[in-house]
C-alpha cells in the first residue's frame, strides 16, 4: 500500500473525495508549470474545501486540517507523484531542512 492510500484509510477520506484531492494536484502542478505563485495556505483551503469548508472538515473523524493537507502533498511525493507540489509549497520550511529539492 502506498503512503497516500495509508493516509487516505486513515482519514477516512471516500473515493470521490480522493477525486477531488487529485484534481486539485493537478491544478497545483499545472499552476506551478505556469510561474503562477501558489501558496500552502491557499493550498489547504483548496483541500478543506473537499471536506465543505473548514468547520465540516474539522468535524471529520479524524480532523482534516492544515496537517493532513500538508501530509498528502508529502505522501505524494513520497510516493513520486505531483512531487513539485511539496518541493513548491513545503519544501522550504525550517522542518524539512529548507533544503528539499525538485527531482525532475
Amino acid at each position: 500500500m502506498s503512503n497516500i492510500e495509508k493516509l487516505f484509510k486513515e482519514y477516512n477520506v471516500t473515493k470521490d473525495e480522493q477525486r477531488k484531492i487529485m484534481d486539485i494536484m493537478d491544478k497545483y502542478k499545472e499552476r506551478i508549470s505556469d510561474g503562477v505563485s501558489v501558496s500552502s495556505a491557499e493550498f489547504e483551503n483548496d483541500i478543506i474545501s473537499v471536506f465543505g469548508g473548514y468547520v465540516s472538515a474539522t468535524g471529520h473523524t479524524p480532523a482534516i486540517e492544515y496537517h493532513f493537507c500538508e501530509f498528502v502533498a508529502k505522501d505524494f511525493m513520497e510516493d513520486r507523484r505531483w512531487e513539485e507540489v511539496f518541493v513548491v509549497l513545503y519544501g522550504g520550511f525550517a522542518k524539512y531542512g529548507g533544503k528539499i529539492e525538485n527531482r525532475s
